[in-house]
């Protein structure tokens, strides 16, 4: 949900708040804001939905991140993912079923921007005279909620409150995405002494030396031999799964037999 805000919902929201030059309010019916509607919004979404490893590639153009191409109002979540994202392997799938989700949720937002001229019910139908008729229309709703809505936001922009939320919501991102960093190395440490530990034992085959071995021994050659049974997966693709597996479950038959008879 943080990376749909950040590139659709946020930028979304100031492109509808950010009135041009001598305006006083976006016009719900300019040019502009009917393409951004008509022929952006859910193009943008479906993109992601079929690209989702676009959001994490540094070299994926502003334009194609975020709606309005400038950059991201936060920009600790795409570094705090690409941390997070080697503990993640179906973050992909993840960003694309929620940029799938929220095409089909803009498509219905913005139904009245259909591009169908045969339905009364878009803006599409409506003949010049018409649109001239209806004048400039507010995006935003403050107009119908009356000097509320906008004396309520003012007065939260000068009581810092709006600040202080922005500024206590980044520091908690930035803490969350340290974190997230740490976890991140603390893991990647422990596989690497993890490793280096392994390559010290190296693979004993040796009967007489296995059956001499303690159970934490015998335990490091399961790994070793697990890892074997990995790199086969890898290497030798042409053999049957079935096959390597039959051989990686001898090696536990066999170490599982002889960690008995050290227990017995």
């Amino acid at each position: 949900m943080a990376i749909e805000g950040i590139t659709t919902s946020w930028p979304y929201m100031s492109l509808i708040r950010s009135p041009p030059d001598g305006a006083n309010f976006v016009n719900t019916l300019s040019p502009e804001i009917i393409e951004l509607h008509c022929n952006w919004i859910v193009p943008f979404c479906k993109n992601l939905a079929l690209h989702p490893e676009k959001v994490l590639d540094p070299n994926t153009p502003q334009i194609e991140l975020n709606l309005d191409g400038q950059p991201f109002i936060d920009k600790t979540i795409i570094p705090a993912l690409r941390t997070l994202a080697p503990e993640l392997p179906n973050l992909n799938l993840m960003i694309s079923a929620m940029f799938h989700g929220a095409a089909q949720g803009w498509k219905i937002f913005t139904s009245e921007y259909a591009d169908d001229p045969l339905n009364p019910a878009c803006i599409a139908s409506l003949l010049p005279e018409q649109l001239a008729l209806l004048g400039r229309i507010c995006m935003t709703n403050d107009s119908n909620e009356g000097g509320l809505g906008s004396i309520s936001t003012r007065k939260l922009d000068a009581s810092g409150e709006a600040k202080r939320f922005q500024e206590e919501y980044l520091r908690l991102q930035k803490e969350w995405a340290e974190l997230a960093r740490k976890k991140v190395e603390d893991t990647a440490r422990k596989k690497a002494d993890e490793l280096q530990w392994l390559s010290t034992i190296g693979i004993v085959v040796d009967q007489a030396s296995i059956q001499k071995m303690t159970v934490a021994q015998l335990k490091d050659q399961f790994k070793q031999h697990k890892g074997i049974y990995k790199i086969m997966i890898k290497r030798a693709p042409q053999v049957h799964p079935w096959d390597l597996s039959k051989i990686y479950k001898k090696y536990v038959e066999i170490l599982a037999r002889l960690v008995n008879t050290v227990h017995h």
